[in-house]
């Protein structure tokens, strides 16, 4: 998992051996990031968030179903917290916009155990409190992704194939969305993102069998004001990870590695769905792209990238945006994301 803090002066990357590491963000023309600090958390860490005042480093540990909060000035160790709902397989985590709540999504593994949405207190982040377990499925099925709307009244619960949207104020169903209907072998949704403005939900697809094989997988962008999806981008490969630009013109969506568009990141119109740029290399083995984040002032694009049978793979690769060639105000086909080396 990646995270920029709030301010963007600071960036997390978490790796698969515990190593949770920051980075100082050098936003100068010739810049780039550079490692001020390492600490070993002792997990595999899945995914990260840092809290709305900067404080705080939230890591979502896949191996053993807990939340770890750091301190993000010390990396000291603050807490943890057992988000254990009787799966094996721990996905994301979201602060809530006031900081007081955290969110962590829990998928079953393979055919056993439970999944389920564990809510915690982290008011005090040193004396945390799990007191709640979302299951709006109603079936303790597989929950990989969560957002809480910019306003924190509504929680986007990403699902198979479904996303429920949960009212924060008592977690009662505010809408259910499924766009592919009923059956087997329906397409997860793998993450889910909330635009700046809280009208768009951006649904990250990922491979659903026989379904997938017939229309492609999807970025799909739904709008939660009017209802219908405006538009949606076929990929050859699941969409792991999605995340709206700060200013919410533009949406970027990370893939798994399979054919043409494995190991790709992708970054679409909010409105129309255009492609205004694709970050990656292109091939048939490439790294999946587990996590994306924008920087506060959308001059970085950053990946967490996971190994695919590649031991050098596994990293954090940057993308600084620059100057607007064409002068349209939106990175497009003709402004290219150059790479910086991490």
């Amino acid at each position: 998992g990646v995270a920029f803090s709030p301010d963007g002066a600071f960036a997390a990357a978490g790796a698969d051996n515990g190593n949770l590491r920051l980075y100082e963000v050098d936003y100068s023309s010739g810049g780039g990031l550079t490692e001020v600090a390492r600490t070993d958390i002792d997990c595999i860490i899945k995914d990260l968030d840092w809290s709305p005042n900067g404080s705080i480093l939230g890591a979502a540990c896949e191996d053993n179903d807990l939340l770890k909060l750091v301190d993000a000035s010390t990396l000291d160790l603050l807490s943890e917290t057992s988000t254990d709902t009787g799966g094996d397989e721990t996905e994301s985590l979201a602060f809530s916009p006031n900081g007081t709540l955290v969110a962590v999504a829990n998928a079953r593994s393979g055919n056993g155990g439970a999944g389920g949405v564990t809510l915690i207190d982290v008011t005090d982040p040193v004396n945390t409190n799990a007191f709640k377990v979302l299951d709006p499925d109603g079936n303790s099925q597989s929950y990989y992704g969560v957002s809480f709307s910019p306003d924190g009244n509504m929680l986007a619960i990403a699902q198979d194939p479904e996303v429920y949207v949960l009212l924060t104020s008592d977690w009662s169903n505010a809408r259910t969305i499924n766009l592919y209907g009923s059956g087997n072998n329906m397409p997860p949704i793998q993450d889910v993102a909330w635009s700046p403005d809280g009208n768009m939900l951006a649904l990250c697809e990922g491979w659903g069998g026989q379904q997938s094989g017939s229309r492609g997988v999807r970025l799909t962008m739904y709008n939660y004001v009017t209802g219908p999806s405006p538009w949606y981008h076929k990929t050859t490969t699941s969409c792991l990870s999605t995340e709206f630009s700060p200013d919410g013109r533009q949406v970027a969506a990370g893939v798994q590695w399979y054919s043409t568009d494995g190991g790709k990141t992708f970054v679409l119109d909010t409105n129309t769905g255009a492609v205004r740029a694709t970050l990656g290399s292109s091939c048939n083995t490439c790294p999946e792209i587990n996590d994306v984040e924008w920087s506060s002032n959308a001059q970085y694009i950053l990946t967490g990238v996971t190994n695919n049978g590649n031991s050098n793979a596994d990293g954090t690769v940057p993308y600084k945006m620059p100057a607007d060639i064409d002068n349209d105000g939106v990175p497009n086909i003709d402004d290219a994301f150059p790479t910086i080396p991490s």
